[in-house]
This record gives structure tokens, sequence and C-alpha cells, in this order.
């Protein structure tokens, strides 16, 4: 599990073989559990968590507070889970681009490349040199991102 924690938003980052698929509400309350132990951080209120689900990767959680007063003043975490399914593409910088990966599609866009797994590629020993991108940004760079061969 990785964590990013923004100024308005925590993104996790949960490859498949972490995911407990049944009872995802519960799950999603034992994370923030987590990372209450992790990072000190008191969860109270409403929580938005969008979910971009990847059958290759994973998930990616974007977990946002609402600043809704009633939750705040009886101490209650409430969630509203959205399940978006989404294609996960990597950045990845050129330097660790090799001619030996096979079985992925390259798009390059706004000088950046970027890796799209096919349904057989392991990814596991790259997964150090990319950052994932996902949803409308990554519908965006297969949209407008040229195709590319390595």
């Amino acid at each position: 599990m990785k964590t990013i924690i923004d100024n308005d938003k925590i993104i996790i980052l949960l490859h498949n073989k972490y995911i407990k698929k049944d009872g995802l509400k519960e799950y999603f309350k034992h994370i923030l559990s987590l990372l209450n132990k992790k990072y000190n951080i008191e969860f109270n209120g409403y929580y938005n968590i969008d979910v971009y689900e990847d059958t290759k990767y994973g998930m990616v959680l974007e977990i946002k507070n609402e600043d809704l007063e009633y939750y705040n003043y009886f101490n209650q975490v409430d969630l509203n889970i959205n399940i978006i399914n989404s294609t996960f593409l990597y950045r990845i910088n050129y330097e660790y681009l090799s001619k030996n990966i096979n079985n992925i599609t390259c798009y390059k866009y706004m000088d950046n490349m970027y890796l799209k797994m096919d349904d057989d590629f392991d990814f596991i020993h790259l997964i150090e040199y990319v950052d994932i991108v996902y949803g409308e940004k990554a519908k965006e760079i297969l949209r407008y991102g040229e195709k590319v061969n390595i």
C-alpha cells in the first residue's frame, strides 16, 4: 500500500494481492484506521472515496472529506464509495525504458512516456520506477498521445 497525502485528499495505491473484495466499506474503514495509526490522521465526518479499478494493477483510492458539520459533531465516519473502471498507464523516465520490455504499448504525450500493460505482462519489476496515471488523465493520454515503438 502506497499512500500520498495531498492538501485536500489522500491517494492510496493498492495492488491486487492486498485487496479484499468482500465488504469494501468495512475494508476501507480498516484502511482509514491504519492511516490513523501510521500518520496520526483523525478521521471524522463524511468521506467520498473514488475507487479507480484496473484489473491488472488493482485500485487507486482518492479519499476526500466533505465538510458536513453533522458528522463532525457526532464523531462519526460515513463513506460514499464510487467505483470507476479505469485504464492505468505508467509514466516512466526514458532511462528505464529497455528494448527487452515486451507486451506493452507505449505512448508519448507532452514529453513524457507512458506504458500500457498488456494482459500477460508482469510489471512488478518496473513498479518502483513508474508513476501511475488513471482516470481522466489516462483517457486524455490514450486519446491524444502518440503510440511509439521502443
